[in-house]
């Protein structure tokens, strides 16, 4: 067998495989944003838990569940979406047009979810180039290039992860996985909060958004 050939064959098995690579970037991007969301989430707990009728030994003594609560729930909607992700795997990826046309609320939700949540994550891998090229160059050129892995991440990632989701196997009814929309909600609105839009907003326009 020719070199031309070796080489002819592993592309192959590299493109053969390459769902599989994609859907491992897709479930990393989404732990981050899912992550970069549930930051304030222990706050959010801990101030809930403060406004219940109980008595507490101290003033930190709410700490430690809201922590805990955050963690478990962070870690339960990263479970749930990579799972959902890879559910997805074996089916077809569907088409923007098919996706529009079968729209239901399930998706909504999953769509609502899962833009903030990507962005975020695309943040983080923009915040940590960025921090990691600090010491080497340029401010300007880190961020640069930061943003600019950010964006291609987004481009290859982030729609396609976002078809690749919806276009897994159908619930058996409309209601079917809707307990968790509050939850998901939610983390969205969290994952909105913690993006660095409101710092240019501040910087643009001045005053709070």
């Amino acid at each position: 067998m020719s070199t031309w050939e070796h080489v002819k064959r592993a592309d192959e098995a590299v493109a053969g495989s390459r769902p599989v690579w994609a859907w491992l970037g897709q479930a990393a991007l989404v732990v981050l944003g899912t992550h970069l969301a549930c930051d304030s989430l222990d706050d959010q707990v801990l101030w809930l838990l403060h406004q219940l009728p109980l008595q507490w030994q101290s003033p930190d003594a709410a700490a430690v569940p809201a922590a805990w609560t955050a963690v478990v729930l962070e870690l339960t909607v990263a479970a749930w979406i990579v799972t959902r992700l890879w559910a997805a795997l074996p089916h077809p990826l569907a088409s923007w047009d098919h996706i529009k046309r079968t729209v239901s609320l399930r998706s909504v939700v999953l769509t609502l979810f899962w833009v903030p949540i990507v962005l975020g994550g695309a943040w983080v891998i923009a915040m940590a180039i960025e921090d990691a090229l600090a010491g080497f160059l340029p401010w300007w050129l880190g961020a640069g290039l930061g943003w600019t892995a950010a964006g291609l991440v987004l481009w290859r990632l982030g729609g396609t992860g976002l078809r690749r989701v919806l276009s897994g196997p159908r619930p058996r009814s409309r209601l079917a996985g809707l307990w968790v929309a509050p939850i998901l909600l939610g983390l969205a609105a969290l994952a909105v909060r913690e993006l660095p839009i409101w710092g240019w907003y501040v910087a643009w326009f001045g005053g709070s958004p």
